[in-house]
């Protein structure tokens, strides 16, 4: 498959959302994530949490013992069971481009805690779910998140096109915009 064609969905998104000033903020996250998952899915089509065949088994050994009247529903949850989660592919995307991303996810554990709240903010934002709104980023740090996402869609994409890590990592070390993402200024409760 061609560079282009299997880009194309994460190109448009990544594109549609930066020039688009007028978008929430809420809606050039989730555009964001589905950029990374669509990039994911297709860079790493043979890549799956658990092996294709296996989950059929599992699905259909699954699906016998539910009653009849829900086999329906839970067949239709359970056709993607093999894929991975938000979480995987996002943290497979982020190990990947370690040398680059650690510059402003610096350590293990502040990668840990910003997939976390990724992950928690795709939900809330996607299904409203009330018990996870106090954990979700909002405001000024859902604007933070996204930018840090936007950084990673556009290191993905200097990359697929060839440009060399080490040229990626010059340039956002010295890109102005960039400063201002890895050095925003910590409110006083993020204070330790």
């Amino acid at each position: 498959m061609q560079i282009s064609n299997y880009l194309k969905p994460v190109h448009d998104l990544y594109f549609g959302t930066l020039y688009n000033p007028r978008m929430y903020i809420e809606d050039k996250f989730i555009n964001s994530i589905q950029a990374l998952e669509t990039y994911h899915r297709r860079k790493f089509p043979e890549s799956f949490a658990i092996n294709p065949k296996q989950s059929t088994e599992i699905v259909k050994k699954a699906i016998e013992v539910v009653p009849n009247e829900y086999k329906n529903h839970f067949q239709q949850k359970l056709n993607y069971a093999h894929e991975h989660v938000l979480r995987s592919r996002l943290a497979e995307i982020i190990q990947i481009n370690e040398e680059i991303i650690k510059s402003f996810i610096r350590s293990s554990i502040e990668r840990k805690s910003f997939i976390q709240k990724v992950v928690t903010t795709r939900n809330f934002l996607t299904h409203y779910d009330k018990s996870l709104e106090k954990r979700a980023a909002k405001g000024e740090e859902l604007y933070w998140v996204t930018q840090k996402l936007k950084i990673i869609i556009e290191i993905i994409l200097l990359k697929e096109i060839g440009i060399d890590s080490e040229i990626i990592k010059n340039v956002i070390s010295r890109n102005i915009e960039y400063q201002k993402i890895f050095l925003k200024p910590k409110r006083k409760k993020d204070n330790p």
